[in-house]
C-alpha cells in the first residue's frame, strides 16, 4: 500500500514550502537538508530505466549542493530561480512516488539512505550519458 494520503500531503507540503523559502532567500540548512534528503530518496526509489528523471535528479542535486556553496560564500540560503525547475520536477516525482509506491519500498530506501549517509558519503547520482 502507498503512503496514507494525509501523510503524503504533509510531506509534499513540507517539501514544497521548503523550496519556496529557499527560493526567496528565507531558508536555512535544515530546509536544504530536507530537500536534499527528498532528492536522494526519490533517486533510490526510482526505476533505473527512467533516464529523463535521472537527469532531473542530478540537476536538482547539483542545484541544492550549489546552495550550500553559495551559503559558504555569501551566508545566504538561497536557490537561484533558474535552478528551481529541476528541484520542482523532483518534488513532483516524489509526490507521485508517495501516492503509488508501497510504503515498504519507501522505508527500504530510507534505510539505505541512512546507511549511505552514516558512512559520511552521499548517493552517487550522475546523469545518464547521451548516446
Amino acid at each position: 500500500m502507498p503512503t496514507p494520503i494525509a501523510e503524503a500531503r504533509s510531506t509534499s507540503l513540507r517539501n514544497h514550502l521548503a523550496l519556496v523559502a529557499l527560493r526567496q532567500g528565507e531558508g536555512n540548512g535544515d530546509l536544504l537538508a530536507g530537500l536534499l534528503r527528498t532528492v536522494y530518496l526519490t533517486y533510490l526509489v526510482l526505476d533505473g530505466d527512467d533516464t529523463g528523471s535521472m537527469d532531473e535528479i542530478a540537476l536538482a542535486e547539483r542545484a541544492l549542493r550549489g546552495c550550500v556553496d553559495n551559503y559558504s560564500a555569501q551566508h545566504c540560503w538561497q536557490i537561484p530561480e533558474a535552478s528551481c525547475a529541476s528541484i520542482e520536477a523532483v518534488l513532483r516525482m516524489h509526490d507521485r512516488q508517495l501516492a503509488a509506491v508501497p510504503v515498504h519500498r519507501l522505508e527500504a530506501a530510507g534505510r539505505r539512505l541512512s546507511q549511505i549517509l552514516a558512512t559520511g558519503d552521499f548517493p552517487q547520482i550522475s546523469p545518464v550519458p547521451r548516446r
